[in-house]
């Protein structure tokens, strides 16, 4: 009797056309975004076609093109080269795309055309989370991640460079308008004056377009760096040097106790020479009464400007004069930025800030800036998270790098418990070091987070938004933008965290089941079955290689004394008998 197999040709012509809704189990990720289409206001996209008069070749459906992105960033592929060839080799693609087969480049179009409205699906999935009940702003984590721009750091060059580009294709025009103006001569002399003119060379041409577009990237480095200057300059008035004035002595002061002696009129004040005075020492000017024992701690808004502000004052003038930042000719809006993988490298990246809610790692607010640090984003992004939701977050949860004291007093704080330690991670008993913060804020943050609540709430940062960069990037690999510009790329951003909640939305959905827990059979009673039980490791489930045994069983065999294996069988029996 011969085997039977199912027939399996490849020719077979079916009776009848092959349903879409058979491709795929129905818990699948794609089938659910399919459905959630439903859900979502798509009308926006189709406003751009209803000016038209039916003419020309159809053109693909919003509604299609829409999905197939926001599966492709679910999945990781964010390529529309890659995602055209997913519709042909994949049947997930094949299956939202309902069969058709639409370039790379309109997919590409229609990403960077309608760029805006894709962003503005994120807080669309961000209220079907909410109605879900996966986001309860209990505690919400703050962070940032460096994704790497759609360009490269050989493209970006410094402003001294520049300079001698400018000055070198400056010269290669001059050169060449003087030859061009020699020819003109000559052609007169021979053809007469007034004759048609010969179109520009080339190469004149290909030089005038390189130097316009090195003095235009020249004059927005110095135009940043001096705005710079007049932001810093608008938060912190530089302070004139010398003795204040009397009246500017008397408004303001402090009064001086009775224990403490005026100060002398003949005392010098400070000079540059003298070695200037740490954060945590509180500084004196003339006319000012000095802080007495116990006394509070000045806050950073009363106290007198820093030597750290005084720094910055300097480097923002020398900017001002010479502009240290680099200019990428690719992706101008991109900046060099420090690599947190490997340190002493840079890459041509942006900063993306994520706001995460707790209770289901869901992104509640994102967005992108220029800055390479993310001293200044706290507030921003706190504003963001109370725009999105509509609702105060009852915990703030940062690193130190979003320490600013002076930001602790913003009016977005207020009735929201802001978690920042002003300090880098230090093992218990170690002093602060001199750079520390020794303001108010730094001192009462300390008292705050030495707490078993401040604790145990700044504990589920780690827990919060770091695994949500690890999915974004190592699960997902996306690493790197598709388009350029901020405004481009800010979308994108709020595509990549949209697709991350919806994934979120799906693993409620359809909960995956629990591995079972691996159980042994074991003959015997219970002590042999608890004996053996014991034996097992209770994080990992895998047996250890010795079994537990009494204390008065022997040690094992000393390998290095050669002395024969004991048998514990026959001194167990020895001792019983």
């Amino acid at each position: 009797m011969t085997k039977r197999f199912r027939d399996c040709n490849l020719d077979q012509i079916l009776l009848l056309p092959p349903c879409l809704q058979d491709w795929l189990p129905q818990s699948h990720l794609a089938r659910y975004i399919a459905d959630l289409m439903k859900e979502l206001n798509l009308a926006p996209f189709y406003a751009p076609y209803q000016g038209e008069d039916g003419r020309g070749q159809s053109a693909y459906d919003p509604l299609m093109v829409t999905r197939l992105l926001l599966y492709g960033y679910a999945v990781g592929v964010t390529s529309s080269r890659r995602i055209e060839r997913a519709t042909h080799d994949d049947v997930a693609f094949r299956y939202l795309a309902a069969n058709q087969h639409p370039d790379h480049a309109s997919i590409a179009a229609f990403r960077h055309e309608q760029m805006p409205l894709l962003a503005d699906l994120f807080l669309q999935a961000l209220r079907l989370c909410e109605k879900a009940g996966l986001v309860k702003l209990g505690n919400v984590a703050i962070d940032g991640t460096k994704i790497l721009a759609n360009a490269s750091t050989r493209r970006s060059v410094p402003y001294e460079k520049l300079k001698e580009s400018e000055a070198y294709w400056k010269k290669v025009v001059d050169d060449l308008l003087a030859a061009a103006e020699q020819t003109d001569t000559q052609e007169d002399l021979r053809y007469g004056p007034g004759q048609p003119a010969d179109p520009l060379p080339p190469d004149l041409a290909d030089a005038q377009k390189r130097l316009e577009i090195i003095r235009q990237a020249k004059a927005k480095l110095e135009q940043e760096a001096k705005e710079e200057l007049e932001e810093l300059q608008r938060q912190a008035p530089p302070r004139k040097r010398g003795r204040p004035r009397k009246d500017a002595q008397t408004q303001g002061q402090a009064p001086q106790s009775e224990g403490q002696a005026p100060q002398r009129e003949s005392q010098a004040p400070q000079t540059e020479s003298q070695a200037p005075q740490t954060e945590s020492q509180a500084p004196q000017t003339a006319g000012q009464a000095p802080q007495a024992e116990g006394q509070a701690p000045q806050t950073e808004s009363q106290a007198p400007p820093s030597k750290r502000a005084k720094k910055q004052a300097q480097r923002a003038r020398k900017k001002a004069a010479s502009p240290t930042r680099q200019h990428n000719f690719v992706d101008p809006d991109s900046r060099v930025m420090p690599d947190s993988r490997h340190k002493k490298a840079f890459v041509q990246a942006y900063n993306a800030q994520a706001a995460v809610d707790a209770h289901a790692q869901v992104i509640v607010a994102a967005e992108v800036t220029q800055q390479t640090n993310d001293r200044h984003q706290l507030v921003p992004m706190t504003e963001a998270v109370k725009k999105n939701t509509g609702k105060d977050p009852g915990a703030v949860l940062a690193d130190t790098g979003y320490w600013v004291g002076d930001c602790l007093r913003d009016p977005v704080f207020q009735n929201i418990l802001v978690l920042v330690p002003p300090d880098a991670q230090r093992s218990a008993g170690q002093p602060l070091s001199d750079k520390a913060p020794n303001t108010e804020e730094a001192q009462r943050m300390r008292e705050l987070l030495a707490t078993e609540d401040g604790q145990k709430r700044y504990a589920l940062r780690k827990t919060t938004v770091e695994p949500v960069f690890g999915q974004i990037k190592e699960w997902r690999d996306t690493r790197r933008f598709r388009l350029r510009g901020l405004e481009l790329v800010s979308g994108e951003w709020k595509l990549i965290c949209t697709a991350h909640n919806l994934c979120k939305l799906h693993v409620h959905r359809y909960p995956k089941p629990k591995p079972k827990a691996r159980t042994k059979k074991i003959k015997g009673g219970r002590k042999q079955q608890g004996a053996a039980k014991a034996a097992f490791c209770s994080h990992g489930g895998s047996p250890r290689r010795y079994r537990s045994t009494p204390a008065y069983s022997l040690q094992r065999t000393n390998r290095r004394s050669g002395s024969p294996a004991t048998n514990r069988l026959s001194i167990l029996d020895k001792l019983s008998g």
